[in-house]
């Protein structure tokens, strides 16, 4: 045991009042037993329509012409976090702005049903 635990189970012994515990310290190791967990999907599977690839495309053209999202959402007219949401994935861009934003990035179709 490290000498803190020691200190602390002597100090605790001292303590006691009226012989009684009011505090255990368990010096065994936890054990849990291994439990196969399936992660939870979150949105990975979900890309309402959205190709992941075309997303990475479109942030590699971002990348390579050297304009930021911010200053292309601000030209267009956009609020540059939510062009930021679309483009990462955060928004569902089923509707309003940011379909409209993912129409314009190219993300989308414009004839894709606005459910």
């Amino acid at each position: 045991m490290s000498p803190l635990l020691n200190f602390l189970l002597d100090y605790v012994q001292k303590m006691r009042p009226y012989g009684g515990t009011w505090l255990h310290i368990d010096t065994e190791p936890l054990h849990v037993p291994a439990v196969a967990v399936a992660p939870h999907p979150g949105n990975a599977h979900m890309n309402y329509g959205v190709d992941p690839a075309r997303r990475e495309q479109v942030r590699h053209q971002f990348r390579s012409s050297g304009k930021s999202l911010r200053a292309w959402a601000r030209e267009n007219g956009f609020d540059p976090k939510t062009a930021q949401s679309v483009l990462y994935g955060d928004r569902k861009a089923l509707r309003g702005k940011s379909h409209a934003i993912a129409v314009a990035l190219g993300l989308k179709d414009p004839e894709v049903a606005n459910d």
